[in-house]
């Protein structure tokens, strides 16, 4: 009993910060469409996913490049 009281704790507490700071994402996308617009042209003319970006970012910076 004392373990799903916990672990209901902890869901509505992930759940509140969730809704919290989905609501500031939301935000700061919408004050940038020009530049999320752009960005996601530039993926689609380079045939990348975001993921394949993060990717490629990490290996440069474990090889030393940034």
């Amino acid at each position: 009993m004392d373990n799903a009281y916990r672990y209901l704790l902890e869901k509505r507490s992930v759940s509140c910060h969730a809704e919290a700071t989905s609501k500031a994402f939301e935000d700061e996308f919408v004050s940038n469409k020009t530049e999320i617009a752009n960005l996601r042209k530039a993926f689609l003319a380079r045939n990348l996913t975001l993921y394949e970006v993060e990717a490629g970012l990490v290996d440069q910076i474990c090889a030393g490049v940034f």
